[in-house]
This record gives C-alpha cells, sequence and structure tokens, in this order.
C-alpha cells in the first residue's frame, strides 16, 4: 500500500500534509456507517413489505380491524376506549413485525428502526410508511380505523353488475 494513502493533502501542516487519522479517518468511518445504516434500514424496510403482504400478516390486521372498528366514528373527540385499542393494536403489531424481522434480519432492533423511521418521516412516503406510522402516531391509527369503520358501514360500491358467469357447452 501506498504511503500517500496514510495523508492528505492539507494548508495546516508544516510539509501541507497532516496524518489521515486527525483529517478523514472520522469523515470516512461517518459515511461508512452512514452508508451501512441506509443499507441496513433499507434491508429491515423491504423485510417489512414481504411481511406485510403475506396472509399471517394481513389476517392478524384484518382480525383487530374488525374486532375494534365499531367503536370509531368520524369526530373529532378522542374516545378513551381509543387508547386501549391503540396500545393492543401496537403491541400485537410490532410483536408479529418484530419476530418476524429478527428472522429475516440479523441483529435487528425494534427500538433503533422506529428512531430511524421517526428521524426520516418527512422523507419516507408510501403505503408501507403510512402503515407503521400506525405503530407510533396516535392520529395515523385512528384515521386507518376510521376509514376501515367508514368502509364497513356504507357496504361499499356493489360491483355485482361488472362481472358475468356463464357455462360454455363443452360438445
Amino acid at each position: 500500500m501506498s504511503p500517500l494513502r496514510d495523508f492528505v493533502p492539507c494548508n495546516g501542516g508544516a510539509d501541507g500534509f497532516l496524518p489521515v487519522e486527525q483529517n478523514v479517518v472520522a469523515n470516512a468511518e461517518e459515511v461508512f456507517l452512514e452508508s451501512e445504516n441506509t443499507s441496513v434500514f433499507d434491508e429491515i424496510v423491504g423485510a417489512i413489505e414481504d411481511i406485510v403482504v403475506d396472509d399471517k400478516f394481513q389476517e392478524l390486521q384484518s382480525d383487530i380491524l374488525e374486532k375494534h372498528f365499531h367503536h370509531f366514528d368520524d369526530s373529532e373527540e378522542n374516545k378513551l376506549v381509543y387508547t386501549e385499542i391503540f396500545e393492543t393494536y401496537t403491541t400485537e403489531i410490532e410483536n408479529f413485525i418484530e419476530a418476524e424481522l429478527s428472522d429475516r434480519v440479523q441483529n435487528f432492533s425494534m427500538d433503533t428502526f422506529l428512531r430511524q423511521l421517526k428521524d426520516r418521516r418527512h422523507d419516507l412516503d408510501g403505503d408501507i410508511f403510512e402503515m407503521l406510522y400506525t405503530l407510533s402516531d396516535f392520529l395515523a391509527f385512528k384515521e386507518m380505523f376510521v376509514d376501515y369503520a367508514l368502509m364497513k358501514r356504507s357496504g361499499g360500491p356493489d360491483l355485482s353488475d361488472l362481472l358475468s358467469v356463464s357455462s360454455i357447452p363443452m360438445d
């Protein structure tokens, strides 16, 4: 290895160079760690995308929504029961996702991931992040339940006219 790799130009040294340890290594480590954190964060997000489309997760979330949606209405008032449901929802969904991520991502830490998610909240967009915000943001959680309750109460659109089933004679 070339000895020049250990030194970088600098205006402050007598010979115009300072040892890397004093000038560049700290910045290189920061960039490396930032890049490593980003790739781990991206790996976790990818794993969560796989988890939330899995039938087991969909069933868990649907069961919770179905069990509690009748408590929610589209008003400014927050009922006391919302807090209890929020705690139940958060615990069950977090435990499920954490167990799945522990199997899929080496050295996974939910606390670290939630901090990173909160720090990057304004930079992240998409359905996966909206679902994750329901774990830490009460208003996002409430909105999800209110939307589900409104959908269940409206009965949804009648799509029966769009589908026609007929038999084909076999000769």
